[in-house]
């Protein structure tokens, strides 16, 4: 019998063994080499089932990963956005479609600022995102801010906005977490107002005490 070393990269994976039907058969070097060729063949077949088995693996945990992360941001109260290196919408969760109006299947490959940016922010908007996708950083990375959005329907309402930068396969992707805060201004604005007329109030009767 004739064994032939099995190697892949510098590590002995195995012997690969062969026996002839004809006890007087000698094998030749042409014939080992043949061998050796055939055992590389076989190493070849076995690590690319391997990487195949680890890719299957990956693809597999990657999946798992996203749906717990929809699973999350499905449930969530705020709206989860997440915007390319195109400037498009590339994740929109349930919350997205009740505060904005648009469905997922709507929203998806929109462009973000012609969707939810009021038209009068748009230069303001391009400008800072040229800047976003080159470097992943910005004037509005990492921080809270309370701006004005823009319906399906075209109406205008306060939101607050937080965002923060990943770079995924090489390119930044902005993700945005948003709150609908019309019942929190409009009870602001009530609050303001009542303290007005209460300061006029006081103002008035100081003046009548004088």
């Amino acid at each position: 019998a004739t064994f032939v070393p099995m190697v892949y990269g510098r590590t002995l994976v195995g012997y690969l063994g062969f026996d002839s039907v004809r006890q007087e058969k000698r094998w030749s070097e042409d014939d080992i080499a043949l061998l050796r060729i055939v055992g590389g063949i076989f190493v070849n077949v076995l690590e690319h089932r391997k990487i195949v088995l680890e890719r299957k693996r990956a693809m597999t945990t990657l999946r798992e990963s996203e749906e717990k992360i929809r699973a999350i941001t499905a449930s969530a109260n705020d709206a989860v956005i997440m915007m390319g290196d195109e400037a498009r919408i590339t994740y929109w969760n349930h919350a997205a479609e009740q505060i904005f109006g648009y469905t997922e299947e709507e929203a998806i490959g929109r462009d973000l600022h012609k969707t939810i940016v009021p038209e009068r922010f748009h230069d303001d908007f391009l400008k800072g995102v040229e800047v976003f996708i080159e470097t992943g950083q910005g004037n509005v990375i990492g921080k809270s801010l309370e701006l004005d959005a823009v319906r399906k329907d075209g109406t205008e309402f306060p939101i607050e906005l937080s965002i923060s930068a990943v770079k995924i396969a090489g390119s930044w992707n902005a993700i945005g977490m948003i709150k609908d805060i019309t019942e929190r201004k409009a009870a602001e604005e009530e609050i303001k107002k009542k303290t007005e007329e209460l300061e006029g109030f006081n103002k008035l009767a100081v003046g009548r005490e004088l």
